[in-house]
């Protein structure tokens, strides 16, 4: 039996030295950056159901709380930079996020109201929005 769990063992760590490991941890903007991303992406195949209302205003909800939480983080590509660009770099984050906030307050006006029309319309918007900071703050 001992050899067994000898056995065993040793396959464990063998496989366990073979799986890579995380070099990095996401950084505390990152992970804000995440919930809302997962929160446009459960918008997006809800927000035409008016069944779904109360779920898609919690998930709004959810995400202006991240795009609050994220306002005095600095983003990991910031952290390479240094000076005028650095400060460019901040402003345009902060910009962005303010455009976002401005954005999912008009959309949960719509939700609210039952406009699911306007609501695809913003959550178009904002998908725009988010490619066009995306590409810009990389």
């Amino acid at each position: 039996m001992k050899l067994a769990h000898l056995f065993l063992a040793s396959a464990l760590t063998f496989i366990s030295a073979l799986m890579p490991i995380s070099a990095e941890e996401d950084s505390p903007a990152a992970i804000q950056m995440k919930h809302i991303g997962k929160g446009f992406k459960t918008l997006s195949t809800q927000i035409s159901d008016p069944t779904k209302k109360e779920s898609s205003l919690k998930t709004i909800d959810a995400m202006l709380l991240a795009v609050n939480a994220s306002k005095p983080l600095i983003p990991a590509p910031a952290g390479e930079l240094k000076g005028d660009s650095l400060k460019t770099y901040m402003r345009e984050y902060a910009k962005g996020l303010s455009e976002l906030e401005a954005s999912l307050q008009d959309l949960k006006k719509a939700v609210a109201a039952g406009d699911t029309s306007a609501a695809q319309n913003l959550l178009s918007a904002i998908n725009k929005l988010k490619k066009t900071y995306h590409s810009d703050l990389r």
